[in-house]
C-alpha cells in the first residue's frame, strides 16, 4: 500500500521532474521499501539471536558440533549488526532535517546502489539463518533448555554477551581511521586522563569500534590489565564487581580467589588494592 502511494505521488509530478529522474526515484523507492520491510524482520531476529547467544554460551553441556554451529550463529549475528549499521548510515545520509518527504526521497535516489546492496545483504542473512536452522536439525544439535532456563533464573548472563562480542573474528572495514585515533588517545593521550567515552546514536557501531581497539596488540602491551564489562540498564553492582575481578583473576595471580561471598565494599577494596599504580583499561558497554 505504501509503495502504491509513493508511485501515485511520483506520477503526479512526472511532468516537472522528467522521466529519468522519476525512474531513478521510483527504483529507489522500491529498494528502500524492500530494505525497510526486511530490516524490521532482521531487527526482530537480531534481538532474539543476541538473547539466544547470551543464554547458550553459559551452558556447560555442549559438544564440538554444538560449538561449531554456535560459532556460525555468532558470525551471522555479527554480520547482521554490520548490516543494521549500514542501514542506519544510509538512512542518515538520506534524511535531512527540514526537507520535505519528496526531497528526502530524491536524496535517497543518490544512494540507490547502497540500498540495493543492503537489500541483498538482508536476503543473504535470512538465507544463512535458514541454513543454520536446517543444519541444526540435520546433525541433531540439541540445546539443553532446562540448563538455559536455570542459567537465566540465576542471572548469570551478562558475561556471556561480553564473550560473544569479544571472541568473534572481526572482518570490519571502514573504521580504520576512528580505530587508529582511539588507540592514539589511549596510548599517547594525557597522563591524567581517566576515561574515554565513545558516544553516538544507537546502531552506529560503537561496540564494534571499541572491540577492534580492545583487541589491538599495542593496547595489550601498553596496559597492565584490562576487562570487558557490559552494564545493562538494570544492573547489580556486586555482580559487576565480581565479574571484573573474575576477568582480572584469569590473567593475574595476585588477586584473592574467594570473592563470591564478599559484599560491595570488600570487592571495591580488593580491586583498589590490586589496581594501585597499574595502568589499566576497563571497557563498559
Amino acid at each position: 500500500m505504501a509503495e502504491a502511494v509513493v508511485y501515485v505521488v511520483l506520477g503526479k509530478i512526472a511532468a516537472s521532474l522528467g522521466r529519468d529522474a522519476i525512474n531513478a526515484i521510483g527504483k529507489e523507492a522500491s529498494d528502500l521499501l524492500e530494505a525497510e520491510n526486511n530490516m524490521k524482520q532482521l531487527e526482530i531476529e537480531f534481538r532474539v539471536m543476541k538473547a539466544f547467544l547470551i543464554q547458550v554460551t553459559m551452558c556447560s553441556s555442549r559438544n564440538l558440533a554444538f560449538d561449531a554451529w554456535l560459532d556460525e550463529v555468532k558470525r551471522v549475528s555479527h554480520d547482521a549488526e554490520d548490516v543494521i549499521d549500514g542501514y542506519e548510515y544510509l538512512l542518515g545520509q538520506s534524511n535531512t532535517q527540514g526537507c520535505s518527504s519528496l526531497k528526502k526521497l530524491w536524496r535517497r535516489s543518490k544512494h540507490a546502489g547502497g540500498w540495493r546492496s543492503i537489500t541483498e545483504q538482508l536476503k543473504q542473512i535470512e538465507v544463512r539463518l535458514s541454513k543454520l536452522t536446517n543444519m541444526r536439525d540435520r546433525y541433531g544439535i540439541a540445546i539443553n533448555v532446562e540448563e538455559v532456563n536455570h542459567t537465566s533464573q540465576n542471572g548469570q548472563l551478562e558475561h556471556a554477551l561480553d564473550s560473544t562480542c569479544i571472541n568473534i573474528e572481526d572482518e570490519v572495514v571502514g573504521i580504520e581511521e576512528e580505530t587508529s585515533w582511539l588507540v592514539q588517545q589511549l596510548i599517547h593521550g594525557q597522563e591524567e586522563r581517566t576515561i574515554v567515552s565513545v558516544c553516538s546514536m544507537g546502531g552506529l557501531g560503537k561496540t564494534t569500534l571499541v572491540r577492534q581497539v580492545y583487541k589491538k596488540d599495542e593496547i595489550k602491551h601498553n596496559f597492565d590489565c584490562s576487562a570487558w564489562i557490559s552494564v545493562s540498564q538494570s544492573y547489580n553492582i556486586e555482580h559487576l564487581l565480581r565479574e571484573l575481578l573474575k576477568q582480572l583473576q584469569e590473567k593475574e595471580k595476585d588477586i584473592p580467589r574467594q570473592v563470591g561471598t564478599r559484599d560491595a565494599a570488600s570487592l571495591v577494596q580488593t580491586l583498589t588494592d590490586f589496581l594501585q599504580d597499574k595502568r589499566k583499561w576497563r571497557t563498559m558497554s
